[in-house]
């Protein structure tokens, strides 16, 4: 069995008051220059990143 990962699948959740578009950008920047996700892709690991935006006042309980 190899100790290495043989996919990886993330999910991120951000909170924000900011635009769609905004948030597009944000994501798309983020896997763009995030040192990990950069790793992760630089071994050939098939990865899958799933993003969820909302709203602040949505999550407030």
């Amino acid at each position: 069995m190899s100790p290495h990962f043989h996919d990886y699948e993330l999910t991120l959740r951000v909170l924000a008051t900011a635009p769609r578009e905004a948030l597009d950008d944000l994501a798309r920047e983020s896997e763009k220059r995030c040192p990990a996700i950069n790793l992760v892709r630089d071994a050939g690991v098939p990865l899958v990143i799933h993003w969820q935006f909302g709203n602040v006042s949505d999550d407030v309980a």
